[in-house]
């Protein structure tokens, strides 16, 4: 349905509707002033009413003024003289005997009180009198005078008036009775849907009210009412035919104006902006009005664009923001045009940041994107995609690592932040190429996002993105997905590597150390899913696991009559948790612990991230009983002066030097270099990484004190550990006493005979 007919539609409906409206309202006033009319006539009827009983109350005072003899009163149906009390003295009606009292105490109050007074009465036989009481002239007596109303009476007055009128009785109990009336049908006086009356209290008797009932019939005054209608029917017949002439010509010349306005309406609201080319209305206030919008759709296009510029910008450096790079890396790829993205990446921004402040930090970035905006105006587009991360695109199909680096050495040869304090900066570069390595945007900037991430941890800091880089990526996020639904549904366990006293050659604990065998990527290695828990912040969840599986393990252990002491691996995270030491508590109390079953292991690279933060952590665990060893020791960086105010226990040198410990002198001068000064600082040393006789032999020479291998055992699962631990203990370790110089293995001494040998039971 077009606009035109709608509008042909709604112009006869609005004006069927307000012919409509307009006829029922001023038949509704008709009918209302032909009411009201019949009203006032009543009105004024019922003051001639009063005024004629005002007449004839007049004559009968006038008779009662004069002073006559009571039987020289002519007229009069009702004579009586009443004494001062008001009993009959005498009477000229026989339902009003003498000595009687007189039955009007209304009136008979009235006169006492005002010297006289008058009113129409009922007096028994249903006959109405209109009494006058007076005192007689020289006496305490008083006398009344009655003349009866009748339907002659009536008849007059409904004369004079032009309508009907009805005198009846109203009792106490509600009940009428008609007295008389110039109505046919007298119970119809009071019937309000067949007459309009109006009704007057005119007296009394001695228990009811004397009411008069004036009437008009409804039918004769809404007579002219009848007659409305047709005029009215006749005059919307010639109207309705003159609005459709009138709705067709408006029609005609309103179609247009409003087509035009629909059109701008319907574009606005599907976001289209810029005007159309169609020409407008020129006159009339729909043209103006459509003028108007078409004005303000030119203005939400300007606004529109402007919006979109800003959306697509970045408000710090003054870059084309992320958006921007998708949108121009999305045009690209549909014109099949290659190009190259380089994602750069300040390295160690957050160290310039907690230097020298945001404010400054934002000074660096503003200067480090001008300068790529400058070295690559001609030669591609540059935009700024995150916090310190910047991308470069570059029109062709790839760039070769020199033009790369010598970009790169171009944006930091110079100091940023020079007025304050010259200070270096370097970047990262990850690299990926359409089409080689994708063609859709996503793909491309995630290829090489995660090329930068890998040339973060490389020396030239560059690297072109690979392939299976994509997968390693994809195989990350699904680790750290899966990882705490494995937690809640214990697909993580856990194996025990046993730790051998080597100056007894008994057990002397094991090292808890958890694995993940997951439902489809099959075995996850622990250095691959405990790093990612470290990046992604959930390591603290992992190690509240473990620490409550081993404390279950060690609690069930116990029922089966073994006890060893268990090491629990702690990361550089969990040192920087103030609840951790809570946590192993809460774990003790729930499984029944005692102190001395536990111990924990921290590398020597965390404990140097905050050393005062770790030492506050470590003394806590001291204080609840757990033995602390550093692990990994010799592969860190640790201050010896700040290690010696560590609460440690134990030194476990990294396996890198036990490994090859019998073949590599310089390994010989490391270990026993550790193993003195762990005992010099009165620590216990273990060894981890024993795998052969001969590396045994040298430890022992060393008097290192623990050795922990596969020499000894693979990690073993909590039966297997039982099992084995059972076979061990029948045929303990026999580790004889010598010196470094008679060992087997050792490199200036080849071919030395074993010193390791087993103890047959």
């Amino acid at each position: 349905m077009t606009v035109t007919t709608r509008l042909v539609i709604g112009m006869l409906l609005l004006l069927l509707a307000s012919q409509a409206a307009i006829s029922v309202s001023a038949l509704s006033h008709y009918r209302s002033q032909l009411i009201e009319e019949a009203q006032t006539r009543l009105q004024k009827a019922a003051q001639l009413v009063g005024r004629e009983i005002d007449h004839e109350e007049r004559q009968l005072r006038a008779q009662a003024q004069q002073g006559d003899p009571l039987e020289e009163l002519p007229g009069n149906d009702i004579v009586l003289t009443l004494d001062p009390q008001g009993t009959i003295g005498t009477s000229t009606l026989a339902a009003l005997a003498p000595g009687t009292a007189f039955p009007y105490t209304a009136l008979w109050q009235r006169a006492t009180a005002e010297g006289s007074a008058s009113a129409i009465v009922q007096t028994p036989g249903d006959h109405l009198y209109l009494l006058r009481v007076t005192p007689e002239s020289g006496g305490p007596h008083w006398r009344v005078l009655g003349s009866p109303i009748e339907q002659a009476f009536i008849d007059r007055l409904s004369t004079l008036n032009g309508m009907d009128i009805t005198l009846l009785t109203l009792d106490d109990a509600g009940v009428e009775h008609v007295l008389f009336s110039t109505l046919s049908d007298e119970s119809s006086a009071l019937d309000e849907p067949l007459n309009i009356t109006q009704v007057l209290s005119i007296g009394y008797s001695a228990n009811a009210q004397v009411q008069a009932v004036l009437s008009v019939s409804r039918e004769d005054a809404l007579a002219p009412f009848r007659f409305m209608k047709y005029r009215l029917a006749a005059m919307f017949a010639v109207a309705l035919s003159l609005a459709m002439m009138i709705s067709w010509v408006t029609v005609r010349t309103l179609g247009y104006p409003i087509q035009r306005l629909n059109d701008v309406a319907r574009q606005i609201s599907e976001g289209q902006y810029r005007p159309t080319e169609r020409p407008l209305p020129k006159g009339g206030d729909l043209g103006a009005l459509t003028r108007t919008l078409h004005m303000m759709q030119e203005k939400l296009d300007q606004r529109a664009t402007q919006l979109l510029h800003r959306s697509r910008q970045d408000h710090l450096t003054g870059l084309p923001n992320r958006q921007s790079a998708e949108a121009k890396v999305e045009q690209l790829i549909e014109e099949n045009i290659p190009f190259t993205l380089n994602r750069f990446c300040i390295n160690d921004f957050k160290r310039i940041n907690d230097t020298f402040g945001y404010l400054n930090g934002d000074k660096v970035l503003i200067e480090i994107g001008n300068r790529l905006r400058d070295l690559a105006a001609e030669r591609g587009y540059t935009y700024r995609i995150g916090a310190d991360e910047y991308l470069w695109l570059y029109p062709c199909s790839s760039m070769d690592k020199p033009c790369l680096r010598s970009l790169s050495n171009a944006l930091t040869k110079s100091p940023v932040l020079s007025d304050i304090s010259p200070t270096f900066v370097t970047v990262s570069v990850g690299q990926s190429c359409y089409p080689r390595h994708g063609a859709a945007p996503d793909a491309l900037l995630r290829r090489a996002d995660i090329a930068l991430n890998q040339a973060k941890h490389l020396s030239s800091h560059f690297q072109v993105y690979q392939s299976g880089m994509d997968e390693k990526h994809l195989r990350q996020l699904r680790i750290l997905k899966d990882m705490s639904a494995a937690l809640e549904n214990d697909e993580l366990y856990m194996v025990y590597q046993p730790k051998i006293n080597m100056r007894t050659g008994r057990l002397a604990g094991v090292e808890a150390l958890v694995r993940w065998e997951h439902t489809s990527l099959g075995f996850i290695a622990p250095d691959e899913f405990i790093e990612l828990a470290e990046r992604a912040g959930t390591i603290g969840a992992l190690t509240q696991w473990v620490i409550g599986r081993v404390s279950r393990q060690i609690a069930d252990w116990r029922k089966q009559g073994f006890q060893t002491n268990v090491a629990i691996n702690l990361s550089a995270m969990d040192l920087l948790d103030k609840n951790l030491p809570n946590k192993f508590l809460q774990a003790f109390e729930d499984n029944c612990l005692i102190p001395g079953t536990v111990s924990v292991e921290i590398t020597e690279s965390a404990l140097m991230q905050d050393p005062l933060e770790a030492k506050l952590i470590l003394e806590r665990l001291r204080q609840f009983g757990l033995e602390i060893a550093i692990d990994d020791f010799g592969t860190g960086y640790s201050s010896l002066s700040q290690l010696r105010h560590m609460p440690i226990d134990q030194l476990k040198i990294d396996k890198s030097f036990i490994l090859n410990l019998n073949t590599q002198f310089e390994d010989v001068m490391i270990v026993r270099s550790i193993i003195d000064l762990g005992h010099n600082l009165g620590l216990s040393v273990t060894a981890e990484g024993v795998e052969n006789e001969a590396s045994l032999s040298m430890l022992s020479a060393m008097e290192c004190e623990i050795a922990q291998g596969y020499f000894f055992a693979r990690p073993l699962k909590c039966d297997d550990l039982i099992e084995w631990v059972e076979h061990f203990e029948r045929t303990p370790l026999v580790i004889p006493k010598s010196t470094l110089a008679g060992c087997s293995g050792c490199p200036d001494r080849p071919g030395a005979p074993s010193m390791y040998s087993r103890r047959s039971t």
